[in-house]
């Protein structure tokens, strides 16, 4: 009988079944985290980041005059979308523009930021179904 590698145990490693040759293997039940929790999880420290952190600082840094506000979210969303680089071209755009959305979406709910952590984690897991459903390339 062959033993099992202390870091490599049968509940830990999920066993793979393929149907076919065009379809998507099937991962069984035994995963200790759902798919979803962990495509919820990336966009708590990003809002804290951009949309507490860096508006913040940024509002001082343009004086705390009534239109810094806007040139702090302005400011944000250039360096949220140049962050994701490593989408090309069009995630830089497409990023830029939903960092703009939540960062004007938090100064208008009173810089609440579990609105704008509920829309960039609903968005991340539209994002994965998406990926996923797509057919195979």
């Amino acid at each position: 009988m062959r033993s099992t590698p202390p870091d490599r145990s049968p509940a830990l490693v999920p066993s793979v079944k393929d149907s076919g040759p065009r379809s998507r293997p099937v991962i069984e039940e035994r995963i200790a985290i759902d798919r979803r929790e962990i495509d919820a999880l990336p966009p708590l420290p990003e809002e804290i980041l951009y949309r507490g952190f860096l508006i913040e600082r940024l509002v001082i840094v343009f004086g705390g005059a009534k239109g810094a506000a806007v040139y702090a979210v302005l400011v944000q969303t250039l360096i949220f979308g140049s962050v994701h680089f490593q989408w090309g071209l069009g995630g830089i755009f497409v990023t830029a523009i939903m960092g703009a959305v939540w960062g004007f979406a938090c100064l208008l709910c009173g810089r609440n930021l579990w609105i704008v952590i509920l829309a960039h984690s609903m968005a991340h897991i539209a994002l994965v179904t998406q990926l996923y459903f797509s057919p195979p390339a």
